[in-house]
């Protein structure tokens, strides 16, 4: 059986429609971009927590460096997630500041790939498969800052909600 005349919002029903957007308007490339976000965050994480005790002098500021960039990937995905404009800025400096840091390191290692010199490449002979995984991360990195330019209008829709 139908009910006659306006379906009754509750409480609850207004929270999941303000945590969850309508579908239809999202856009899959800054889902995508979400994506990426968590799991940059995720292997920054991974790579910046110490694991030998306590960490002191130099070593102890990368933890902190690389700790408090795997906040800025989370809370940018999650802010993404929820289409929201301060998600959409952390998310652009978390994409930019990656972007810079795979980048560097990627034209570091090609430019150490045809060297002789044992200084230039820390001692190790680098092939071009140890380029694939700066290669993927700077391309990962310009897909989220590409889809969350391109995807402004998604954050727009979802402005009166912040």
């Amino acid at each position: 059986m139908v009910p006659d005349g306006p379906i009754p919002v509750n409480a609850l029903t207004r929270i999941a429609a303000w945590h969850h957007p309508p579908v239809i308007d999202r856009s899959w490339l800054v889902n995508v971009a979400a994506g990426l976000l968590l799991v940059g965050g995720l292997l920054l994480l991974y790579v910046s927590w110490p694991t030998f005790g306590p960490i002191d002098g130099a070593d102890g500021g990368l933890t902190a460096l690389g700790l408090g960039l795997a906040a800025i990937h989370f809370a940018g995905a999650v802010g993404v997630t929820m289409r929201r404009g301060w998600g959409r800025l952390l998310g652009l400096i978390a994409g930019w500041i990656g972007l810079f840091g795979s980048g560097s390191v990627l034209l570091t290692m090609v430019a150490g790939l045809g060297s002789m010199d044992e200084a230039a490449t820390f001692g190790l002979r680098i092939g071009p498969e140890v380029l694939a995984i700066p290669a993927a991360m700077a391309a990962a990195y310009v897909l989220i800052v590409v889809a969350l330019l391109r995807g402004r209008a998604a954050f727009e829709a979802y402005r009166g909600q912040s």
